[in-house]
């Protein structure tokens, strides 16, 4: 590869290696690509995971035509997916490159044959750089690692899509919280600074917090633009901001170049673990999709009317997508709860039930926190604590912000005969999420 200092090729599949090219840094092995600044500052860029590893194939292949087979076995792992998919990643990837250069063609489309990239590519001599985000952010101590996600903001058209902004907010709160180095303040605690005003000090002292991040969601049609901004609630700096203009199709990979970049602008060190699992995450139909975002609108106005909805909403998306995780094991949760409270026709068949959603929501995708969570319910509630209790470590271990499980699992040591444990959990918990009753 001409274009690397030293005549060294650039592995494609190393997990260690770092390229530099048109005031842009590639670090593979964080997932991340960077824009370069004054001082040798660089600022993540939100791009996901398959446009990174598109733009590191291309590098990797400098001056040398790569054609589609290619690029869908190495980024797409064989998968078989839509054309549209590969050009909405060239298209995103040639806007930076052309935006960072003031010229076009870095990316060169050969009729019939496949992609060139054509800027010159090098590697850095110190491939650790320590200036990976801006001083400010770097210098903070680990431990002051929290954030909250603020509910977004609905400013669609006709004020109709709020459902939709709710699901972004619990989205990327959960995206964020499988993070195991970032505290992040649960969704019910969050919600409650909808109607507030929001000053920014004031909401991290009150939290604890050091970040916050909040936005907006703007639905036509089939598109939807998100505006996002990450703030450092003792300085009011605003760290990061983007705005994502996309196709409802593709909103699982925004929420994720959203969630990457979040967490690269806070800590690059974050993004090690959570690289593969964003890149593996299977695609959910559409109109499951927002069949499972109503229903989730639904299941936290907590009436029985609304459970009774939510658990419609849920069963019609697992009808047209049987394999969705989430949807699966929310309805696992929704049917546990109606029984708790005596809102079921039949309270038996509904553990019986929920057992079962749980157990298959656990196989479609054991690392979703939410799955497990479901699975120690039913059995807490059906007198298998010892199951529960492992459930809920689990669910813990997946995501360290998870109040619920926190609080479920103190509830256990209750029942063992351990207050001390109990009163622990349940401060974490709180801590977690400290408006939610």
């Amino acid at each position: 590869m001409a274009g690397l200092a030293g005549g060294d090729r650039v592995d494609a599949c190393s997990s260690d290696d770092t390229v530099e090219f048109l005031s842009l840094r590639l670090d593979r092995q964080r997932g991340v690509l960077y824009r370069l600044g004054e001082g040798g500052v660089a600022t993540p860029i939100g791009v996901g995971p398959r446009a990174v590893g598109l733009l590191g194939l291309l590098a990797e292949r400098e001056g040398e035509v790569v054609s589609k087979d290619e690029i869908m076995k190495v980024v797409w792992k064989g998968r078989v997916v839509e054309d549209s998919n590969l050009n909405v990643q060239i298209a995103k990837l040639r806007r930076i490159l052309d935006q960072t250069s003031g010229e076009e063609g870095r990316i060169e489309t050969i009729p019939g044959r496949g992609y060139r990239f054509t800027a010159t590519v090098t590697r850095p001599h110190n491939e650790q750089p320590s200036s990976l985000t801006t001083p400010l952010v770097n210098a903070q101590p680990r431990q002051r690692l929290s954030i909250v996600v603020l509910p977004f903001d609905d400013l669609s058209p006709d004020r109709g899509m709020q459902y939709f902004a709710d699901a972004i907010t619990e989205d990327l709160t959960t995206n964020l919280s499988r993070f195991t180095e970032l505290l992040v303040i649960s969704r019910n605690t969050a919600f409650t600074y909808r109607h507030r005003p929001r000053a920014t000090k004031q909401i991290g002292l009150e939290l604890s917090v050091r970040y916050l991040l909040e936005g907006s969601v703007r639905r036509s049609g089939e598109r939807v633009r998100i505006n996002v901004q990450l703030i450092d609630a003792e300085t009011e700096f605003h760290l990061w901001a983007e705005m994502f203009d996309r196709r409802i199709s593709d909103l699982f990979e925004m929420q994720d170049e959203i969630t990457i970049a979040i967490a690269g602008a806070i800590e690059p060190e974050l993004l090690k673990s959570e690289r593969n699992r964003i890149a593996s995450r299977p695609l959910q139909s559409e109109e499951a999709c927002e069949l499972y975002q109503r229903g989730l609108w639904h299941f936290h106005r907590y009436t029985k009317e609304d459970i009774a909805q939510t658990e419609a909403l849920f069963r019609r998306a697992l009808k047209i997508d049987p394999q969705y995780p989430q949807a699966t094991a929310q309805l696992a949760i929704t049917l546990c709860n109606s029984a708790y409270l005596g809102w079921a026709d039949d309270i038996s068949r509904n553990y019986a039930e929920a057992f079962d959603l749980a157990e298959r929501a656990v196989s479609l995708d054991p690392r979703y926190p939410p799955a497990h969570l479901a699975l120690g319910l039913v059995c807490m509630w059906t007198q298998c604590r010892d199951r529960a209790m492992s459930s809920f470590q689990e669910a813990i271990a997946l995501n360290p912000s998870y109040a619920a499980a926190h609080v479920l699992l103190g509830q256990m040591h209750l029942y063992r005969g351990r207050p001390e444990k109990a009163i622990e959990l349940a401060e974490k918990g709180i801590r977690l999420s400290p408006r939610d009753p």
